[in-house]
Order: structure tokens, then sequence, then C-alpha cells
């Protein structure tokens, strides 16, 4: 992947993917004040450059599921691997590498409890991940802590 230094015109496109992702990008041009042409060509050099990515998501919400923040303290190995599996998802809507990469942070949603614990206490998505996973901790607007070893409400 290439480096990309992001300008004004690509932090607006990005600001209005943000917004409404399915945005003309004609609607966009004429707001952040460029051509078609370039949004065009800017949206395609930041997708090559893996820095850019627009995919649609549920609203968790208004179907009853339970949005969770999770932050799990990992070995430095095991870290990028767990991160990865995480992203890949389809419960998981962002993920982050933090204290030089031995913490994640990620939002999932689950439909209750059990369904959280499950993914946290019994498939978390690597080899050995819960070995090399130290401490876990969960937060929530649900008055349910996980039940299992590590984690906090």
């Amino acid at each position: 992947m290439d480096t990309v230094a992001l300008d004004d015109v690509d932090r607006g496109l990005v600001h209005a993917l943000q917004i409404d992702g399915r945005a003309p990008l004609r609607t966009i041009a004429a707001v952040i004040g460029v051509s078609e042409n370039t949004v065009a060509r800017r949206y395609q050099r930041l997708r090559s450059a893996g820095m850019l990515r627009v995919v649609g998501a549920v609203n968790g919400a208004r179907l009853g599921y339970t949005p969770w923040t999770i932050r799990l303290r990992c070995t430095p190995v095991a870290a990028g691997a767990v991160a990865a599996a995480l992203a890949e998802r389809p419960d998981t809507s962002w993920v982050y590498l933090l204290s030089g990469g031995t913490e994640i942070s990620c939002n999932t949603q689950a439909r209750s409890t059990g369904e959280r614990d499950s993914l946290l206490l019994a498939k978390l998505p690597a080899p050995d991940a819960s070995r090399r996973c130290r401490r876990i901790r969960c937060c929530a607007r649900s008055p349910h802590p996980p039940t299992g070893s590590g984690c906090t409400g």
C-alpha cells in the first residue's frame, strides 16, 4: 500500500462520506468546492491506498442489539492477529490497536449478554488468543456485566 498524505480536499471527501456514504460524487464536489473529476480521482487514490472503504452497517439499536466497547490486553505477538480477525467479523464496527500494539479496542454489537460472552470467552478469533489475551474489559449500556474470568462491566 502507498503512503498517502491527506489534504483539505481528501479530508472533505472523507467527512462527506462519513455523513452519507451514498452521496453522489457530484454533490460532494459541489460542497467541498472542487470538480467532480477531482473527487473521483481522490476517492480512487484513497481506496487504492487502503485508507478509505465505504461499507453499509446495520443500526443495531433499532434491531435490539446492545453495543459493546471491548478492550483486550494481549501479548504483542497475538494483538495483530486478534485485531485483524475482529475487524473481519460482521458484528464489529471498528478496531484500534493501542499501547504500542499490546491492547485492542473494538466496538461490537450483540443481541444478548450470552452472545457477547460467547465471543469474548469462547470464540476469541485467533489460535490461542484466549491464552494470549491477558485482560478483557467491556462497557455497554446494559446492566448485565459479562460472566467469566477477566471481564468487567
